[in-house]
């Protein structure tokens, strides 16, 4: 059998002239309360850095960013029970989460959500 030298890469395919273009909206929620260790809450900063911005838009999207949802500092209140912590605070940030999201799919700014949530838990 003949070698014929090393086999070309195929062409790069352009994801923007084959993926659907859409309008995305991005929502931080810098949380770590109950997740048993600090540095979660940096997360929503370290993928806007990471430029998750311009690669979306290197696909061809519309992006905007809506900023964070406000969470509270966990030093400003107790954790309460050690099973479910900071329950009534993770359950009022999810819901303001919840109403941005109707809020912008109702203005017709969002036609389709995709979310990412990130989690972090301490070893038992």
């Amino acid at each position: 059998m003949a070698d014929n030298g090393p086999v070309p890469n195929p062409s790069p395919v352009d994801l923007s002239q084959v993926l659907p273009r859409k309008s995305v909206r991005l929502v931080g929620v810098p949380m770590d309360l109950g997740a048993g260790r600090r540095g979660v809450d940096m997360r929503p900063s370290a993928i806007r850095i990471a430029g998750v911005t311009s690669g979306l838009q290197h696909l061809g999207h519309t992006v905007s960013d809506d900023g964070d949802v406000g969470v509270p500092a966990p030093e400003s209140r107790g954790h309460g029970s050690e099973q479910l912590r900071y329950l009534d605070a993770v359950y009022h940030v999810c819901n303001r989460l919840r109403l941005r999201v109707r809020r912008r799919w109702r203005q017709a700014r969002c036609r389709s959500c995709w979310a990412a949530i990130t989690a972090s838990r301490s070893a038992p």
